[in-house]
């Protein structure tokens, strides 16, 4: 959702202090000024603009927050914002989930209407108080982060169809780690995000390549993130079925490996389609780093380039690293 595309209807805060066991709920909406419109539409596209996001979640039949939310109207606005708040400060309660403010908003955008809450951790900052006697500082604890921000906690309920975008964090409640809002407040189904399939799908592709090649080898750990992007940069998304032969494909057996490893993880038929460049960039360098302290982060477009660079293996097992034709040189 793009901060321009977005129209509010209705807007409320409710303050749950969990810390300092004080919930205040509101009953007047807030005033949606120019400001604090720009303050919202800047967070609610810096979540769901993010691969952090989890898309496409619905809600259990069970679930006992469907109708609350799936039933608010201008009418019961207030009310079902209550009940939201005080849903989740029961949740907080029993956990070490953060003291925030909440907004629970109702806004257009592409033509559909969405039912959404933003949860706001204070963060603590100084400021300062000018007084007869001087100016001193003055440390505030509530503070509310920043439009350049991004929440770690908040969900978009797509009121045409219950649809759910969610952007959740995990904290131990009753001695395991749980994402509250999905298990708890929504009480949905939520897929993976695109990230965290990412994550998974590099993360057992860098295994088999340890496993094989060991730990000291930078130029297969360039293959691997090269085949990664490739993939992730066709227009159709990455194809996770495709990549143990794109990063392997000189290797059946570890070709075999990989596919086994994504099947127990269920991601073989998956395809990852990033929304956000931030999510592939850390595939388009590689950082390496050697035993004196030198670093050097390298295109990973170059990596193959031998005109460029080469890494040369010496007979007593160091290595040489070689950058060639360098036009110019700039410190940085």
């Amino acid at each position: 959702m793009k901060a321009s595309e977005i129209v509010f209807k209705r807007g409320i805060m409710h303050v749950l202090g969990s810390d300092t066991q004080t919930l205040i709920l509101s009953d007047t909406e807030i005033n949606l000024t120019p400001e604090i419109n720009d303050f919202l539409c800047a967070h609610i596209e810096k979540v769901t603009e993010s691969d952090d996001c989890r898309r496409n979640c619905i809600f259990d039949e069970a679930s006992k927050m469907l109708p609350v939310i799936s039933g608010a109207c201008d009418d019961n606005f207030i009310d079902v914002s209550k009940q939201v708040a005080q849903r989740l400060y029961e949740i907080m309660e029993i956990s070490e989930i953060p003291a925030a403010d909440i907004f629970v908003l109702v806004f257009t955008c592409r033509e559909k209407d969405y039912f959404a809450m933003l949860k706001m951790n204070y963060r603590s900052s100084f400021t300062h108080s000018a007084q007869d006697e001087g100016v001193r500082l003055i440390q505030q604890r509530t503070l509310l982060p920043g439009a350049g921000t991004k929440l770690g906690e908040a969900f978009f309920v797509d009121l045409s169809d219950g649809s759910i975008t969610l952007c959740d964090r995990a904290y131990e409640i009753n001695g395991r780690k749980t994402n509250y809002l999905a298990s708890l407040l929504l009480e949905c189904h939520a897929p993976l995000s695109q990230k965290a399939k990412l994550d998974i799908v590099s993360r057992a592709a860098d295994s088999i390549a340890k496993k094989h090649y060991g730990t000291e080898d930078p130029t297969r750990k360039m293959e691997v993130k090269k085949a990664i992007l490739t993939e992730l940069e066709k227009p159709e998304g990455m194809k996770v079925r495709d990549i143990p032969q794109r990063i392997f494909p000189n290797s059946p057996s570890m070709q075999e490996e990989l596919t086994e490893k994504l099947k127990e993880t269920r991601m073989e038929e998956e395809v990852i389609e990033p929304n956000s460049p931030v999510t592939v960039r850390k595939f388009k360098t590689q950082r390496l780093v050697t035993d004196s302290g030198i670093e050097i982060r390298i295109p990973i477009e170059e990596a193959e380039n031998s005109d460029h660079i080469e890494i040369v293996t010496n007979p007593d097992g160091s290595r040489n690293l070689i950058i060639k034709n360098i036009a110019a040189l700039t410190a940085k």
